[in-house]
């Protein structure tokens, strides 16, 4: 993965009472809330004797260990030991805690050593939170980075989905790509089924993309779990209906398709048979169509040498 930025790991919603167990980035880590009601994460191991935090409780926004009961500040301090309870704690007694954030109804974690930037990558234009759109999340066995690339991808949805996109046709037209700073834009429209059908696919680094297609405007973030499968968020919002009951009701309707037909039978199948399982520059032969991929997958490698140097 890319360092020194934030990725989103989970929905904040899923982050309630009693410690969330999670594996993102390559590590499994702890998220809680404190006293004030702030997210807080750490490695997902008590320092006494490794047991796994996520499996037991918080008292009062302290993270509790669930095998001695010992106890530890949203800091990471340790601050009672049962065993010894009138004794201060050693100072090696502390959790190994990871930066967070909660912004846009996500919970993002940043990556590397570096101090965490000040906000979160996301589209200016896009509503933080929206009463009319709808989100899941799915687990993918192929990494993160090949979920970012085929979703620039736009020109597969009628032969892979051809009654999802019903009516788009395979040839790409008036396609553009620009670049600004480290953001891609890409756009056209599939032209040959019915008539036109315009897209837009835009990219934030690490992993944010937006994608506007049939009506639907989608805000995906894809997060590596650990270096073979990846974690995807999607965030559905449409144009047909912008009364919140029966928009949401659509948008749960299509966040069921997407995830149990277009994505898990459709996507998923051919995914896994796509070699190299992550492809670095020079490794596939790209068309015109497929600018925006391309410029992702160079940003990433220059991204990759720099953290090595």
């Amino acid at each position: 993965m890319v360092p020194d930025r934030w990725y989103v790991i989970t929905e904040a919603r899923n982050v309630r009472n009693n410690p969330l167990g999670l594996r993102r980035l390559g590590h499994n880590i702890v998220l809680w809330r404190d006293p004030s009601s702030t997210i807080r994460a750490a490695a997902d191991r008590c320092p006494h004797k490794g047991a796994r935090l996520s499996t037991g409780r918080c008292h009062d926004g302290k993270l509790a260990c669930p095998y001695h009961g010992f106890q530890f500040d949203p800091d990471g301090a340790c601050s009672h030991m049962p065993v010894h309870p009138t004794q201060k704690p050693p100072a090696a007694m502390r959790l190994d805690t990871i930066p967070v954030t909660e912004a846009c109804g996500l919970v993002w974690m940043w990556s590397g050593p570096s101090a965490p930037s000040a906000d979160v990558p996301w589209f200016q234009d896009v509503p933080r939170t929206s009463h009319t759109a709808v989100s899941s999340a799915l687990e993918y066995p192929v990494p993160y980075s090949r979920i970012v690339e085929t979703n620039f991808d736009v020109y597969h949805l009628p032969f892979v989905h051809p009654v999802v996109a019903y009516g788009a046709g395979a040839e790409v037209a008036d396609f553009s790509v620009s670049v600004e700073g480290e953001a891609i834009h890409t756009s056209g429209s599939l032209r040959g089924g019915r008539g036109e059908v315009p897209f837009h696919v835009d990219f934030l680094p690490p992993s944010i993309q937006r994608l506007r297609f049939m009506s639907f405007d989608v805000v995906i973030a894809s997060t590596p779990i650990d270096d073979e499968r990846a974690w995807v968020w999607f965030r559905y919002d449409q144009g047909w209906l912008r009364w919140p009951p029966l928009a949401r009701l659509l948008g749960w309707a299509a966040v069921w398709l997407e995830l149990n037909v277009v994505q898990g039978r459709e996507d998923i199948p051919i995914l896994r048979t796509l070699q190299p399982t992550l492809p670095g520059p020079g490794d596939n032969v790209w068309v015109g169509a497929d600018a925006g991929a391309a410029r992702y997958v160079q940003w990433r490698a220059r991204q990759l040498r720099s953290a090595a140097r």
